[in-house]
């Protein structure tokens, strides 16, 4: 879906209602952001964004932005509006 776009977009993941471990956040960023083929590293998103207000999810998100996972642009906000109008004024 992502190679059809003709323009780049905020690929937003809404995680509120999940009980994450920080075993879950280690393999969904390794999955996400390592390997072949790496979603969240595809050309035409423009930043990745998390809606939760998880502490862990917050300092997970910071460490996307490592050499490790590819210095990932992501940003974390508590709720889906407030992540809109971040993509919406930017």
């Amino acid at each position: 879906m992502l190679d059809s776009l003709g323009f780049r977009v905020y690929f937003i993941v809404d995680i509120r209602v999940l009980t994450l471990t920080f075993d879950d956040i280690i393999s969904a960023s390794t999955i996400g952001a390592r390997g072949e083929k790496p979603l969240w590293h595809h050309p035409k998103i423009k930043k990745l964004i998390f809606i939760t207000e998880s502490e862990l999810a917050y300092k997970a998100a910071a460490g996307l932005r490592n050499l490790l996972f590819g210095y990932l642009d992501t940003l974390v906000f508590p709720t889906l509006e407030e992540a809109l109008e971040y993509c919406r004024s930017h």
